[in-house]
This record gives structure tokens, sequence and C-alpha cells, in this order.
């Protein structure tokens, strides 16, 4: 995976595998998911931890240090990768 090839975004209500990659995006970042427990997801994405969505800026160090792990409905997710955007402020 690099970055100009990023994973599908996140469906709705699919059936995922162990191993496939989705990613979740908000206005600072990219946030690529790597299935852990499969299973069908819900109507809502996988949530990050707060700690996680505002401090991308740190995710380098944050991802060498710390797993997070997310929750769906019937889906266990791991954080993989953050990919800050380009455009986005730095705080």
């Amino acid at each position: 995976m690099s970055l100009t090839h990023l994973p599908e975004p996140w469906r709705p209500n699919a059936v995922y595998k162990v191993g496939d990659r989705v990613t979740l995006r908000d206005e600072r970042a990219i946030f690529v998911l790597r299935c852990e427990k499969a299973g069908k997801g819900g109507l809502r994405p996988p949530r990050l931890p707060v700690a996680m969505s505002t401090m991308t800026g740190l995710a380098e160090t944050l991802l060498e240090t710390t797993i997070v792990k997310a929750w769906d409905v019937e889906c266990e997710w791991w954080l993989e990768r953050v990919v800050r955007r380009a455009y986005a402020p730095r705080k």
C-alpha cells in the first residue's frame, strides 16, 4: 500500500474479512484501518479515540508506541496508518 493508492473508504453494512483495509477521513487526516475480526459493519463507521483524531500532527510518534483498536458492529479494527492531509492546518 502506498500513499497514492489508499484502500477504499469504509462502507456501511459491508461484510469485511480479516485483513481488509479501509479508510476513514476527517478534515486533518486519513486513517487506514485493518480488519482483525471479520463480520458485517454497522450503519456508522468505527469510532477512533478522540485523542487520536485531534493529535494527528503526532501521528508517526503515536503509531510507533500505541496500538489503537476500534470496534464496529461485528468487526474489530486496528489503526494501521495515519496520513496527514497536506492542506490541513498545523497546530
